[in-house]
């Protein structure tokens, strides 16, 4: 079960691995989940925190962010998506971490997917990449 949250009129919640940013994105205006996030766990997530449709969602968890974006696109349309990528994988490469739920990013370049797998994905929920950073 994870810890309530309280939901702000902003409209966001923050779904992000490393505990150590925690306290420096804790505001009035972001959620900050600290549940470990994964595919099976995400919607109810999202349910028990009265995420409605139209959130800003901002999705860097270091493994399988494929998949946990994956499904929240089966049930919510986020009216933002921010979604860290695998930069050292280049187009046309198509690159997800597979979904192990105790894998944890070690700090090496094996971590999250890459662009053109992200374009596929988004491509599939009529969303499409408006900036890279």
């Amino acid at each position: 079960m994870s810890k309530k949250i309280k939901y702000h009129e902003l409209k966001e919640i923050v779904l992000k691995a490393v505990k150590n940013h925690l306290k420096k994105m804790k505001n009035e205006s972001v959620s900050v989940l600290t549940t470990k996030v994964n595919p099976d766990n995400i919607l109810q997530i999202l349910e028990e925190n009265n995420v409605p449709d139209g959130f800003y969602l901002s999705l860097d968890i270091d493994g399988y962010d494929f998949f946990v974006l994956e499904k929240i696109l089966t049930k919510y349309k986020p009216e933002l998506i921010i979604s860290e990528i695998n930069e050292k994988i280049p187009p046309p490469i198509k690159f997800t971490v597979n979904y192990d739920n105790d894998y944890f990013w070690d700090c090496s370049h094996y971590f999250g997917y890459s662009i053109s797998m992200l374009e596929d994905l988004l491509d599939k929920y009529n969303y499409k990449i408006k900036r890279l950073d």
